[in-house]
């Protein structure tokens, strides 16, 4: 039988709303980088067949992307990757969290190294899951040569 705090219902409640908002911004944000990547796809200066690969000729031919420097294709590319690992982070923490809430009290251990340790593995999570992301942006701005 599980044994419910004061307000539990109400905290589980604004829990499944923290979580549904969450999964959306998660997919706003998959559709934002899918987008993402057809644009770079779309700019890239492969699709000329007279580009050269080269080193120091990265960026697009068009002429409305030539102003883009370097340093805004890795700025847009480390902020997508930062809002996607967050999001995919809160999501899943938010699942785990409520799942945990409605364990019985007799399995619940409330130990401070314990909730250090999940919180240690929650941040390692999304460092990871960041790091992932970034790395596969950063290759394929580099295989679009739009990145040196």
């Amino acid at each position: 039988m599980v044994r419910f705090i004061p307000n539990q219902s109400r905290i589980i409640m604004r829990l499944q709303t923290l979580q549904r908002l969450s999964s959306l911004s998660f997919v706003v944000l998959l559709s934002l980088s899918i987008a993402g990547t057809v644009l770079v796809h779309q700019v890239s200066p492969l699709r000329d067949p007279a580009f050269q690969p080269n080193s120091g000729n990265a960026g697009s031919l068009l002429p409305t992307f030539r102003t883009v420097r370097e340093s805004d294709w890795i700025t847009g590319a480390t902020i997508l990757a930062a809002l996607l690992a967050l999001s995919l982070t809160l999501m899943l923490f938010l699942g785990w969290y409520q799942r945990s809430m409605t364990t019985p009290p007799r399995l619940q251990t409330q130990g401070v190294l314990r909730r250090t340790m999940q919180f240690l593995l929650w941040v390692s999570f999304g460092l990871l899951t960041f790091t992932g992301v970034w790395i596969s942006w950063m290759v394929y701005l580099m295989t679009q040569w739009l990145v040196d």
